[in-house]
């Protein structure tokens, strides 16, 4: 399944039976603005979320320099894996995030030039 943006497929000329369309690359960005965060609490929880869902695609969390309670969690992974509102990781991953803050998500998918 290829990527979606906005409800949108992410490539004009995508192709069902082309295989290399249904291999493209995706981030997934996840922003977290909190007021106040225990980060290890958020570290712990992460981590056991990607255990039970046994997500096996990088993932990597960057903090902002300027507002320490400000997140960014990048998944990298393949079109194949993806959904048009995220998989399973990724939904449940954003309604635990809500507990904290305001959640935003996108899908991005990468440009071949």
């Amino acid at each position: 399944m290829a990527c979606f943006m906005n409800g949108i497929q992410g490539m004009n000329s995508f192709n069902k039976t082309n295989q290399d369309a249904m291999k493209m690359k995706c981030l997934e960005v996840i922003e977290l603005r909190a007021a106040h965060l225990d980060r290890e609490a958020l570290n712990s929880r992460v981590g056991w979320l990607l255990e039970e869902t046994q997500f096996t695609e990088r993932v990597r969390i960057y903090v902002n320099t300027q507002v320490e309670t400000d997140w960014a969690i990048h998944l990298h992974h393949d079109s194949a894996h993806g959904a048009p509102g995220g998989n399973e990781f990724t939904l449940r991953l954003k309604d635990m995030l809500k507990e904290y803050g305001i959640v935003n998500h996108g899908i991005w998918m990468e440009e071949e030039f």
